[in-house]
């Protein structure tokens, strides 16, 4: 439905008012009800379908459908918006709900402004009130964000909104016979399974917990992705503890919502609305004990391809099937033996399975950091990682894109990780080289590219690092030695001209600094670095005329391009990382 719908009146009597937003699945309007007094205010929401083919289009009716019949049954609650009417045009459908009045939660989490453990408890029973009710009619909502939560004025009540994402559970889908869906939701508040194709239950009650910890650090939503470590390692979940202030009981509740596996994570909103009343009652939190391999191996549904040409999820649920009351001591013995096979054989099919998703979502991301996409590269490096911990490349990428965002510390750690997945990376120590450049760091920089070169000792952007660290540090014979080994290795480096020019002169040998100069600036004509210490040289040497001319040109370039312009050789443009 295009823009100029705005104004128009659908089913004669739904007015649209405004556009609130959009996505894959639909378009959301505010509307007023001209058909009743005082035309209230009601929310419109039109789904399309994916492709315009027949068969999209047949399966955007049976989403149609679903969605209407399952908020007409969740519509009874009352923190939740009721269904008013539902209608279809030739290709078009309609829902209309409620209007809730008020904010969406986001607005309560302020950046760097966090929440008390009082508040942030209150707020988790809030929602996880309304989750008991939604779990209890068979249906995930996939999507609980702040954002996803209104809270109504005048009653101040949180009210969960936009179930386009929903997921219902039939009777008839449980057991082990299982397929997986399309991946829906928002990336920062979504768990791995859910990631995966197969949304459970306590994958909302994962975005909750991840909501606690942002209201509980106050971090921005960019930032909770670094709440939690690369792994589901308990050490990785514990790194948003670090310098909050929270009881020990509901730092553990905490990382129990947030367990990567969901085996380990809370089942039931319930259990954890149980667990909050101990805390604030100061009953203290049980102990439990972790399920053993065979209980979580058993619990593992095995993965099928089935799914419809829309990408439609299908019907899904899981249930431990229960092991006959009695066994001989030789039956035990024989499935016990097979449990082991079998468990040998999905850990390496799900391994397999992962790894191929992670490759999957990090050439997504090559292919958007090509485009220039930063951000969505940054998103899908992200999810190579937590998918496979070990990724080295996943980290080289990401550090890649922290370097150019000017988050030279990140960049750093990512190199880190690189590393010591990959001790021979030369590239990793050479962009992390630069990195420590562009902190002030040269010795640790010469460092680096020392072992990036010891490791490729024909590697030229290294050597051309290591003499700009090294005329830093005023060592200006060696500098000169590597910048005119990288300019042995690659001719065409206007940078290393540049360098070496500044270390001959540093030398005071300023006729050879002035030949580097005039290479750096054959190399590159908007260097107005080179041309304002050539202009310095030839001044020294007694060149007026040569000196002012390199002056204009210096100025001519700082004025028409200022990123250009970079006089003082701190601020060298030529410190970027190597792709």
């Amino acid at each position: 439905m295009p823009p100029s719908v705005i104004g128009e009146v659908l089913a004669g009597r739904y007015k649209i008012v405004e556009h609130l937003g959009s996505g894959s699945f639909g378009t959301t309007y505010l509307a007023t009800d001209t058909r009743r007094p005082g035309e209230p205010s009601c929310v419109v929401k039109q789904l399309r379908p994916i492709r315009n083919t027949p068969k999209s289009l047949k399966a955007a009716h049976r989403r149609f459908i679903r969605e209407a019949q399952i908020l007409e049954k969740l519509g009874k609650h009352d923190q939740i918006p009721q269904l008013l009417a539902y209608f279809q045009g030739e290709q078009e459908f309609y829902l209309v709900e409620e209007f809730i009045p008020g904010y969406p939660l986001s607005k309560e989490f302020v950046p760097e402004v966090p929440l008390s453990e009082d508040r942030t408890i209150r707020l988790l029973q809030e929602i996880l009130e309304i989750l008991v009710f939604v779990h209890g009619q068979r249906v995930i909502h996939r999507d609980v964000k702040p954002a996803n939560l209104i809270r109504r004025q005048p009653d101040g009540k949180l009210v969960l909104i936009d179930f386009g994402s929903v997921k219902e559970l039939s009777g008839s889908s449980i057991g082990p016979e299982r397929t997986r869906t399309i991946a829906t939701g928002t990336p920062a508040y979504m768990p791995m399974e859910q990631f995966q194709g197969h949304p459970q239950y306590n994958s909302d009650i994962y975005a909750i917990g991840i909501m606690g910890l942002q209201a509980l650090t106050g971090s921005k939503v960019g930032d909770l992705r670094y709440l939690k470590g690369a792994s589901g390692s308990q050490s990785s979940e514990l790194l948003w503890e670090q310098g909050i202030q929270v009881s020990e009981d509901f730092a553990k509740l905490l990382d129990k919502m947030v367990c990567d596996d969901y085996r380990m994570r809370y089942q039931t909103a319930t259990e954890v609305l149980e667990d909050l009343q101990k805390i604030q009652s100061g009953a203290g939190l049980d102990e439990e004990v972790p399920p053993t391999m065979l209980q979580v191996a058993s619990e593992q549904e095995p993965e099928t391809d089935e799914k419809e040409e829309s990408g439609e999820p299908v019907a899904e649920s899981a249930e431990i099937v229960p092991e006959p009351k009695s066994k001989s001591i030789q039956t035990i013995a024989g499935v016990g033996v097979a449990a082991i096979v079998a468990i040998a054989g999905l850990i390496l099919f799900f391994h397999s399975q992962t790894e191929i998703k992670a490759k999957e979502f990090y050439n997504r991301g090559v292919e958007k950091l090509d485009k220039g996409d930063r951000n969505a590269a940054l998103e899908d490096f992200n999810l190579a990682i937590r998918l496979v911990p070990d990724y080295d490349g996943a980290y080289y990428s990401r550090g890649k894109i922290h370097f150019d965002l000017g988050e030279y510390a990140m960049a750093i750690a990512d190199y880190n990780r690189a590393i010591e997945l990959n001790p021979e990376d030369a590239g990793a120590y050479a962009n992390r080289c630069v990195a420590y450049l562009h902190l002030s760091k040269f010795y640790d920089a010469m460092d680096d590219c020392t072992r990036a070169i010891s490791i490729n000792s024909d590697y030229a952007y290294a050597y051309a690092n290591r003499c700009w660290a090294r005329l830093q540090i005023g060592e200006h014979a060696l500098a000169i030695s590597d910048c005119t080994r990288a300019l042995k290795l690659d001719p065409k480096d206007a940078s290393a001209y540049y360098r070496r020019g500044l270390a001959y002169a540093a030398t005071e040998d300023l006729k050879q600094a002035i030949a580097d100069y005039g290479n750096a600036i054959r190399l590159n004509p908007n260097d107005a670095g080179a041309y304002n210490h050539r202009a310095l040289a030839r001044a020294e040497l007694g060149d007026k005329q040569g000196a002012i001319a390199d002056f204009e040109k210096a100025a001519q370039i700082c004025r028409s391009d200022v990123a250009a312009c970079f006089i003082d050789p701190q601020n060298n443009p030529q410190l970027r990382t190597e792709d």
